[in-house]
């Protein structure tokens, strides 16, 4: 199997305190074969100005600016903007070990699957709950979101 490219996906909304350490995470993968899209949702903080300056630092990064719409609207821009054959979510507040991308099986995707990893449950409260309702640390096929046109509803934040 082709080594696979993967999009990884990070809506932006004032998330200045928190937005080197999450770039930062993902910037260290061992696994290299990867695009990081941030979108900048409108931030009234220097938040959009960092996502620029991190642009200029790796040709992996781009950056897409939006009037705040939603951190689910800044998802689907993304969708819509990823070249990936796999897709992924970050949240801006959140970092991810350096093996996160290669934590995937990613050596026998099918495009038929979604793929999900394990949530820390010694630093969540009710690691449950978000390994079922987030869209983050879960792996999916560009292909089945592109071709059905799943988007995140912009009426849930």
């Amino acid at each position: 199997m082709a080594t696979p490219y993967i999009s990884i996906i990070v809506p932006i909304y004032n998330a200045e305190p928190w937005i080197k350490q999450c770039v930062t995470s993902v910037l260290s993968q061992q696994f290299h074969n990867f695009e990081l899209l941030l979108i900048d949702d409108g931030s009234t903080d220097n938040s959009g100005h960092l996502c620029d300056e991190f642009s200029n630092l790796d040709t992996r990064i781009r950056v897409f600016h939006q009037k705040n719409a939603g951190v689910s609207a800044a998802r689907n821009h993304g969708i819509i903007k990823s070249t990936g054959q796999w897709i992924t979510f970050i949240d801006a507040d959140d970092w991810v070990k350096s093996s996160y991308l290669s934590d995937f099986p990613l050596e026998s995707l099918d495009q038929s699957c979604f793929y999900t990893q394990e949530f820390d449950d010694e630093q969540l409260k009710n690691p449950k709950t978000l390994q079922y309702s987030s869209s983050c640390l879960k792996l999916f096929s560009a292909e089945i979101i592109k071709k059905r046109q799943i988007l995140f509803n912009t009426n849930l934040s």
